[in-house]
């Protein structure tokens, strides 16, 4: 008992900040480095598709922040644009020192390539929000949980979006406007995110269970790669000439799943100690909130630091 009552111990904001700031740091290390691992493992697929596992994470946190995040919907869109700006330009200084690494898109494709994705992975999480009426909660500032606007969140999150474009412009990367002729695009996209959250939306719920069950999350994420790995093999078996296509085709979806799961569920464990908790809002009949409703505060006031 003494030792659950220290593990629930309240952070202070200070703390909070370095978890997310760690986090952060992390994701733009390693979209700096993603070209260069891209470049190094070309030779070598599973090692490649590792590596794009592992990048698909800050896409999954996007989704999760934009559709289930608390807040006014229209801020957290803001701030999941002001993440795929960051991504871009992490990423184009990154490959500066590797050009090849990602010469086969045009460069005027990197950002309309990243925002699709990460929309349609949002869309993805909006429909896993729509059956299970899940939400991401701030548990240590209720106020943050109203969808009531507050100038000070505007502001941060649109002083971002400038600061964001004006790196943007000013490392003059090349942009095109969406072409109607590349409408193409969104079903390779679809895909290639379908397949990514077999493993997200799972990855997701293994990473909020209740914590006298964490003791299984590791075996519950390696039944998830391997299923999710698994079943595309298993149908290649009657479209793959040979069984050792489909055994090369298993080898590469695991790797890929893999670094995507467990990288997910670090980031996961990380967002939930910071005191992010994944809760059902409404109930299944008649939609009403199973928390109390948020105190509304002026647009400037900082919300009481409390925990769920």
């Amino acid at each position: 008992m003494p030792e659950h009552a220290e593990r629930k111990r309240p952070l202070v904001r200070g703390e909070r900040l370095s978890i997310l700031i760690v986090l952060l740091g992390a994701l733009a290390l390693y979209d700096l480095l993603t070209p260069i691992l891209a470049l190094f493992f070309a030779d070598v697929y599973w090692q490649w598709l590792a590596v794009l596992g592992l990048f698909v994470v800050q896409f999954d946190l996007l989704a999760i922040w934009i559709a289930l995040g608390p807040g006014l919907a229209a801020i957290r869109i803001l701030w999941g644009v002001v993440g795929c700006l960051a991504i871009t330009v992490c990423c184009s200084a990154g490959a500066a020192f590797a050009p090849s690494a990602i010469g086969f898109v045009p460069a005027e494709l990197h950002l309309p390539l990243i925002l699709l994705t990460a929309a349609t992975m949002s869309f993805g999480m909006l429909l896993f929000h729509g059956g299970t009426t899940k939400t991401l909660v701030d548990c240590y500032a209720p106020g943050s949980n109203s969808t009531r606007l507050r100038l000070r969140h505007l502001f941060s999150a649109t002083a971002a979006l400038c600061a964001s474009l004006a790196m943007l412009m000013g490392m003059k990367l090349p942009f095109s406007a969406f072409d109607p002729s590349r409408i193409w695009l969104l079903l390779p996209v679809g895909i290639f995110v379908g397949v990514m959250m077999s493993t997200s939306v799972p990855v997701l719920l293994a990473a909020y269970q209740p914590e006298e069950e964490m003791e299984g999350q590791p075996l519950w994420i390696g039944a998830i790669c391997l299923i999710a790995s698994g079943w595309p093999a298993a149908l290649a078996l009657f479209i793959l000439p040979s069984p050792a296509a489909a055994g090369y085709l298993f080898v590469g979806l695991l790797s890929l799943h893999a670094a995507h799961g467990c990288g997910l569920a670090l980031a996961l464990s990380l967002v939930r100690h910071a005191g992010y908790d994944l809760r059902v809002m409404y109930d299944a009949v008649g939609r009403e909130p199973v928390v109390a409703a948020p105190v509304e505060l002026d647009p400037w006031s900082e919300e009481d630091s409390q925990t769920c």
